[in-house]
């Protein structure tokens, strides 16, 4: 079965690895579909230019789609009123964020993989989000479908929310319009099996490096932004968490944009009783790792050496007070990999 996790994450998922021109692309119920992902040359599914590059695109090379952000809702995007989020590798969409644990799913795409185990209980989870959902195209493998939510009579918001919520309803064509399909191509990931070595500040200013995992055996990274919801939801778990750590065990975060606003990150990490170690990214530690990040909250779990073990946490693992026991297992299963490692 899939694992049917939604993380949301405000901003865009960067496409990767291949660089090729689409030099061709076919029409199928007058919709444009392009042969292969490229960063360059790919059309929308009503035929203009879909560019990864001008920053106002969500889009990741396996997930088969893209989306395209009209400039009629980017101010709601860049305030955090409306958010990505992500059902890996076979959803993105967009979210209008009510208020912290309240979401109005807006509209999303499906790629709905003929031949994947568990595809059509997931796909009819995600079905599920929406009122109204219809095909966009098909090929031998896959089937690409649309899906949206545009009552919001029964929603409880005031009215000022009610109109930033509608005026994203009055652009799902235009959000439609700026779909990029294309045939998924696997990304490989594996590559990234440490943090590699940096040298940051954390928010006291002190130096940190790849030192700071040496005394322990395990070491919980969780990375996040002052504006992320549910990555500031899922803090005071870890807070809590974090006095309850087993032995050898430590956390540190690193909040990507800690460099624009310290003080409101200093903030949230006091209010959600967080003691632990805050970073803020360094130019390398940016380029040599967070970039490879297509989502937050993103969690590593590395050993000594700064290696890591198992796979990332994308995503919170849990909702509300479920945070702290949710993460404390996974932390447990990575203590008895190393163990496994260590006894070989």
């Amino acid at each position: 079965m899939i694992a049917m996790a939604i993380s949301l994450a405000v901003g865009t998922i960067s496409g990767c690895g291949n660089t090729s021109t689409n030099k061709s692309a076919v029409t199928q119920s007058n919709n444009t579909i392009n042969n292969e992902y490229s960063e360059t040359g790919m059309k929308t599914i009503n035929g203009n230019d879909f560019n990864i590059s001008d920053g106002t695109v969500f889009v990741d090379q396996s997930f088969g789609f893209g989306l395209k952000h009209p400039e009629s809702i980017y101010s709601l995007i860049e305030a955090g009123s409306v958010a990505g989020y992500v059902i890996e590798p076979y959803s993105i969409g967009l979210a209008y964020y009510i208020n912290e644990s309240d979401v109005f799913y807006i509209c999303g795409i499906w790629r709905y993989e003929k031949n994947a185990v568990g595809m059509e209980e997931n796909f009819n989870m995600w079905k599920e989000l929406y009122t109204n959902t219809e095909v966009l195209a098909e090929t031998d493998t896959d089937i690409y479908y649309w899906g949206y939510n545009k009552d919001i009579s029964n929603v409880n918001m005031d009215e000022t929310k009610k109109a930033e919520l509608q005026s994203v309803i009055d652009a799902l064509d235009d959000i439609k319009n700026g779909i990029c399909i294309f045939k998924p191509s696997a990304v490989n990931t594996s590559t990234i099996t440490e943090i590699p070595a940096f040298e940051a500040k954390d928010f006291e200013g002190n130096t940190v490096t790849n030192d700071i995992f040496a005394d322990y055996d395990l070491t919980m990274v969780n990375i996040w932004a002052t504006w992320c919801g549910p990555c500031v939801e899922e803090l005071p778990g870890i807070g809590e968490l974090y006095k309850e750590l087993p032995e050898k065990t430590n956390i540190i975060s690193i909040c990507t944009d800690a460099n624009y606003d310290i003080e409101l990150a200093k903030q949230i990490l006091s209010e959600s009783g967080c003691d632990f170690i805050a970073i803020i990214p360094s130019e390398g530690l940016e380029k040599d790792f967070l970039m490879s990040i297509s989502s937050i909250p993103y969690t590593v779990f590395v050993n000594s050496k700064g290696e890591i073990i198992g796979n990332p946490q994308i995503g919170a693992p849990a909702t509300g007070d479920k945070v702290k026991d949710a993460y404390k297992n996974i932390i447990n299963e990575r203590l008895q990999m190393i163990k496994g490692e260590q006894s070989e």
